[in-house]
């Protein structure tokens, strides 16, 4: 089905995560989406910081902060060995992952031999705020979810997205 969507904040597409929290100590470009856990960062002059933590725009650790998100070139999420918080496991961090973010945000998976491909989920990007479709204020929806406003225009139960609608059109003969 194709989503019409019309919303009137102006939004882009853009990719979500490319890493996945089952799946740590893996360098990966940093394409400004991250979770909210540790990380080993790489800076577009070759700098490497390690431990650090994003907070808004920038990261930080206990060594330097205001590390601005512009100025990354790869992210490493680190495992839970490597993790400052000495207790926490993989699966701590990939339940907190899920509790922030919700497992639809993750990218899909491919192992193939020895290697590990991440596939990123697509985001409308919007330029400020909306109400997705159950009124929670948002920045980002995922492909095939609704604004309320565009709900509202199609006249969709709120929660509901376009691909809930029954397909009306008529085989062709």
């Amino acid at each position: 089905m194709t989503t019409n969507y019309c919303s009137s904040i102006p939004w882009v597409w853009k990719d979500s995560f490319n890493h996945h929290p089952a799946y740590p100590g893996i360098w990966v470009v940093y394409n400004g989406q991250r979770y909210k856990e540790y990380y080993d960062i790489r800076l577009k002059d070759g700098t490497v910081h390690r431990q650090c933590r994003p907070n808004g725009m920038s990261w930080g650790n206990d060594e330097v902060f205001n590390i601005m998100d512009r100025d990354i070139a790869e992210v490493c999420l680190l495992p839970a060995t490597e993790h400052p918080h000495e207790d926490m496991t993989q699966q701590d961090i990939i339940d907190h992952c899920i509790y922030l973010y919700g497992e639809d945000d993750f990218p899909d998976v491919i192992c193939a031999g020895d290697g590990i491909a991440f596939i990123p989920k697509q985001v409308r990007w919007f330029d400020s705020m909306v109400k997705d479709a159950n009124g929670e204020l948002v920045m980002g929806l995922m492909e095939g979810e609704l604004t309320l406003e565009e709900t509202l225009a199609l006249q969709l139960p709120p929660g509901h997205n376009l691909d809930d609608r029954p397909d009306t059109t008529e085989p062709s003969s």
